[in-house]
């Protein structure tokens, strides 16, 4: 073993090229010296491989290790090795693009290999190195796998419109099989999306209906016949190394059957088959319709399962065995680094993505290739961006404890894809077939064109978050999150919302099993709760007394002072007044309790003004005389957040419900006012406690400038 340093710039394999006119050996340590430039054309993959290679730093002309059109290299560092740079300011440069020149931004192409291979503890050194690593993206980057498919024509004579139905010409899937639905030069009938798994209902002759959940409930309401060639696909349950493909690969030569360009990974999309359902393979041979992998597929797979191709010419390739396995370690985020990694890391030492840290620390990494079966794809990172043409594939924790990372990649068959991370942005990112796609993350902003689809929990106890985006199918679209939520739809979910402190904004819960469960505050505006089952009563059947449950929706359905909302003590309606009430107010809140120990209560907020009386009117009417309550009704006006209710110190007025005569089939008038030495927020509050009966009320504010917050939206 020696020390082989260049002597020029020149190729690899030129004996001329190196201090011992010999080409480095198997264990060498290799320096490419500051001013040379050295091309990595040869081979060493069948090596133990090298201890070192170290690229030394210059302020204008330093070492440069690169690959480039016109051949292959393939470099190997063993158990122990490192690739470095020298210390100091001044780093050395590892390049792989089409022509060796660092200001070149265009890829290696397809044909050529630019491979680093590390075996078990051996990992690059980046923090003295500039590394740009451009391989050639795959047009085609996956294909949608299926059992069987169904093409009909959209139109007048397949699409019924008036009974949901479509009609397939021949017997459809049975019932309650799972299908997703695709186009080829047309459109999708209106009401029906790609990448929805919906369920077969309704199978009639050749007839059918889908529905987001099996139930009839959910069938979908078609609005539009659509047009052209529409494909309905079945799922598969393995048993076969043939796969019936939708996509044809044939016309992109990148997807090849040679070693380093043959591995492919096939992951179900939808979380209803057990999380993270998915099995590594090389491809054997490729056709238009069908393609063939070197093993047997096992498990089964969700209609629309997609078939990834892995490799890339450009690769960093580790066998690292534990999860600490360093692949590229920058070691501090102090300064920015600006790595491009348009490349595949690649762990080999797991099947589920167990073993293997891709990158550690850093500032400025920008990953546009292929991070697959690592633990960790960042683990301490600041300023880290997946862009578009990113794909995180079968990794356990892609995004751990990162500070500043745009997501905008694809992240498939993860377990926690964004964990304890400190403001993630996203807007173009795609989560499938994920356990969570955010645990313990803090200020995530997540846009509307980001689909989140087959993940067990979406979003996890995420605290200040700004969620924009569609949260579909899964177990929880959010669990014991704190977040603002503008999405347009949380559905397919078993709860749309489990927990958690949320402020929601025109969202439109549909087709979960429940739409809201468990502790939580959720405040609504414009929004909707659309599936049969709005409220859990039994998800909060264990808690404490002292856990918040209350779920209130303003303006329901962006019907102006609507309110619907679910405590523990009971839930609240609105619906028009059942009698002629003194005042005329379009709607009545119906106050009706489900329990004999907590309350059933509503919180109205209101603005006032330094020094102007508020004067709030109620009207009240109960089902009971008062005294047949276990706590009678009460109106208070208090302070926002104080829930100790008829025992606060914080309430500015509180009166009882009246009855007159104890006749319970007129209205009563109760005044609540209230001077406010300076501008405030308050809130108008009604609660009791009875497990049977219920009241209803409306309230009107005169001689004042306050303002009924629920009434504004966003």
């Amino acid at each position: 073993m020696a020390t082989v340093t260049s002597t020029r710039n020149g190729y690899w394999s030129e004996t001329g090229m190196w201090s011992t006119a010999a080409l480095p050996q198997d264990g060498d340590d290799v320096v490419i010296a500051a001013g040379h430039e050295c091309f990595m054309n040869v081979d060493t993959s069948g090596m133990t491989g090298f201890l070192s290679v170290t690229v030394q730093g210059h302020a204008t002309t330093p070492g440069q290790l690169y690959w480039q059109n016109g051949g292959s290299g393939y470099l190997k560092i063993r158990t122990g090795g490192v690739i470095q740079g020298t210390a100091g300011t001044l780093k050395g440069r590892i390049l792989a693009n089409s022509n060796g020149l660092w200001s070149t931004n265009t890829v290696l192409s397809n044909s050529n290999k630019a491979v680093i291979l590390l075996t078990t503890t051996a990992y690059i050194n980046a923090r003295y190195l500039d590394i740009k690593l451009l391989c050639d993206n795959p047009t085609v980057r996956w294909t949608r796998v299926y059992g069987t498919k169904y093409d009909f024509t959209a139109g007048a004579g397949t699409v019924d419109l008036v009974n949901n139905t479509i009609d397939l010409g021949v017997t459809p899937p049975a019932n309650d099989t799972r299908v997703v639905i695709t186009t080829s030069g047309g459109t999708l009938p209106g009401g029906l999306e790609e990448e929805f798994v919906y369920y077969i209902r309704g199978v009639s002759g050749t007839k059918c209906k889908l529905a987001k959940y099996a139930r009839d409930y959910d069938i979908v309401d078609l609005t539009s016949l659509g047009s052209g060639t529409c494909r309905i696909l079945t799922g598969f349950g393995g048993g076969s190394a043939t796969l019936n493909v939708l996509d044809d690969v044939t016309g992109d030569a990148r997807w090849a059957t040679s070693a380093y360009s043959n591995q492919v990974f096939i992951s179900s999309t939808f979380s209803g088959d057990s999380n993270r359902v998915s099995q590594t393979t090389t491809l054997s041979t490729i056709g238009a319709a069908s393609i063939t992998v070197a093993n047997t597929i096992t498990g089964s797979y969700s209609p629309g399962a997609r078939l990834y191709l892995v490799s890339r010419n450009v690769a960093i390739i580790s066998s690292g065995a534990n999860a600490g396995s360093d692949i590229i370690v920058f070691y501090d985020t102090s300064t920015t680094q600006n790595a491009i990694l348009q490349c595949l890391i690649y762990n080999t030492a797991s099947t589920n993505g167990t073993a293997g840290r891709a990158i550690l620390s850093g500032n400025g990494t920008t990953l546009s290739g292929m991070l697959f079966n690592c633990y960790y794809t960042g683990y301490y990172v600041y300023n880290h961006n997946y862009t578009n043409d990113c794909i995180v594939l079968n990794c356990y924790i892609p995004d751990y404890s990162n500070t500043l990372t745009l997501a905008n990649g694809i992240f498939d068959c993860c377990y926690y894809t964004i964990y304890n991370s400190v403001y993630t942005r996203s807007t173009t990112g795609r989560f499938h077939n994920n356990v969570y796609t955010i645990y313990n993350g803090i200020f995530a902003i997540l846009y509307s064109t980001v689909r989140m689809c087959g993940n067990y929990i979406a979003l996890s106890k995420m605290d200040n978050g700004h969620i924009y985006c569609d949260l579909l199918c899964g177990t929880y679209g959010l669990y014991y999150t704190s977040s603002n939520i503008y999405s347009d739809i949380i559905g397919m979910t078993s709860y749309g919302i489990f927990a958690g402190v949320n402020k929601l904004y025109n969202c439109i819960l549909v087709s979960n099993n429940t739409d809201f469960g468990g502790p939580a505050d959720i405040i609504g505006h414009n929004c909707s709760s659309l599936s049969a089952i709005q409220f859990s009563t039994a998800s909060i059947s264990d808690l404490t007394y002292t856990d918040l449950v209350h779920f209130f929706l303003y303006n329901y359905a962006g019907e102006n002072g609507k309110i619907t909302g679910w405590t523990r003590g009971g839930s609240i309606l609105t619906e028009a007044a059942p009698s002629t009430p003194p005042i005329t107010i379009p709607y009545a809140y119906k106050m009706i309790g489900s329990g004999s120990t907590n309350r059933v209560y509503l919180d109205i907020p209101i603005t006032v003004e330094a020094g102007r009386l508020l004067r709030i009117q109620i009207c009240e009417r109960c089902s009971q005389v008062p005294s047949a309550f276990g706590l009678g009704p009460r109106f208070q006006l208090t302070v926002p957040g104080d829930y100790d209710f008829e025992n606060s110190t914080q309430a500015l007025v509180t009166k009882t419900a009246q009855i007159h005569g104890g006749d319970n089939t007129n209205w009563n008038i109760i005044t609540l006012e209230y001077r406010p030495v300076y501008d405030q927020q308050i809130v108008l509050r009604s609660f009791c406690i009875t497990n049977s009966y219920y009241y209803h009320w409306m309230y009107t504010m005169q001689n004042s400038s306050s303002v009924a917050l629920q009434f504004r939206g966003v």
